[in-house]
């Protein structure tokens, strides 16, 4: 379809997979933020429940809406949107999440002001405020140089800057680059997307705005244990990290987006509670992962000094070889998350 006609200011696409439950405070938080140039487009792909009924019925009273279906997948969700989108800027919402109130002429000042490639949002999980400023105010990035320096610090901390989410995506940038989703990926596949969109980009800003409300529910697949996540994520670094082998400071920025991964798949997938697995097959598992080549590189690659940090505790364990250690640091992010999340450790 002729995606310039009929232009709106706003895109939001909503992948929606059983999500009977949530897709209505998704949409209204959308209507809630104010934002009158704005079309909706909710993906129900292959749900077993009455999502796709549940969103047919509230087209009457959400005319901005408009529902579509695609194969199933989060991927396949998205490219569909992307194929149907008439908005000059587009904006993902994850169907179990919402968007913060009064959030519009937020939005309005930057889909107007027309002068950057990508708006980078702060969001909540539960009460935690994550923004992707360390500063009180609005942190730019011109020019390539300035933009490939941004996408080295982005990789060294992905779940804070990487994720598609919380951000406005040029749609020009999008459809004259063919850029879409690779289905291939089951995990890290936004990142990838972001990483691949940060090429195109000569003018970005990180905002100290926070927008969008992160949930913290049990159905997301980062909170389950699939029994694959180690190789999915493997999967992923392989591909995306062909974007990353031109110069020694984005090889060793990958370096730390590789082991950022492999720590949540400790955390994520092999000490995630009550998944099965003994407390020596826990231990086993993780001596094994951190053995593999991508992450046993990576672990070596990264150098003693930039260890020392909560979040890399873990790598300098891994790195004197103190396992034991690193099983410690693991355990106790999970229970972090665990309080966090309001459940019993």
């Amino acid at each position: 379809m002729d995606n310039t006609l009929n232009r709106h200011g706003v895109s939001v696409i909503i992948p929606a997979h059983n999500a009977e439950k949530t897709i209505y405070d998704a949409i209204k938080s959308v209507r809630d933020f104010g934002l009158a140039d704005v079309e909706i487009l909710v993906v129900e792909n292959a749900s077993t429940d009455a999502t796709y009924d549940t969103v047919l019925s509230l087209l009457p009273d959400f005319p901005e809406v408009k529902l579509i279906q695609s194969e199933k997948g989060v991927s396949q969700a998205r490219n569909a949107g992307l194929k149907e989108a008439c908005g000059e800027w587009i904006m993902f919402l994850d169907s179990d999440d919402t968007m913060l109130p009064d959030s519009g002429e937020m939005i309005e000042k930057c889909i107007y002001s027309n002068t950057l490639d990508i708006w980078m949002f702060g969001h909540m999980a539960g009460d935690l405020k994550r923004s992707v400023t360390d500063i009180e105010k609005p942190a730019y990035y011109f020019g390539k140089d300035e933009v490939e320096k941004a996408t080295l610090m982005f990789l060294t901390d992905p779940t804070r800057y990487l994720q598609v989410w919380a951000k406005l995506f040029k749609a020009d940038i999008i459809r004259e680059n063919g850029l879409c989703f690779n289905t291939d990926l089951i995990l890290a596949e936004d990142s990838d997307f972001t990483l691949r969109y940060l090429k195109h980009c000569e003018r970005i800003c990180l905002s100290n705005y926070i927008l969008y409300n992160y949930s913290l529910n049990d159905t997301s697949i980062m909170r389950q244990y699939t029994g694959h996540k180690r190789e999915e994520y493997l999967k992923s670094m392989a591909v995306t990290g062909k974007n990353f082998d031109y110069s020694e400071e984005a090889k060793y920025a990958y370096a730390f987006y590789i082991l950022m991964h492999m720590n949540i798949t400790m955390v994520r997938e092999i000490y995630l509670p009550n998944n099965g697995l003994k407390a020596s097959e826990k231990y086993r598992q993780m001596k094994e992962t951190m053995r593999i080549p991508a992450f046993a590189d990576a672990i070596r690659a990264v150098a003693l000094k930039d260890c020392f940090s909560a979040r890399m505790s873990p790598i300098l364990f891994a790195k004197m070889h103190l396992y034991p250690l690193c099983k410690s640091a693991y355990k106790t992010r999970v229970k972090m998350n665990l309080k966090r999340e309001g459940k019993k450790t």
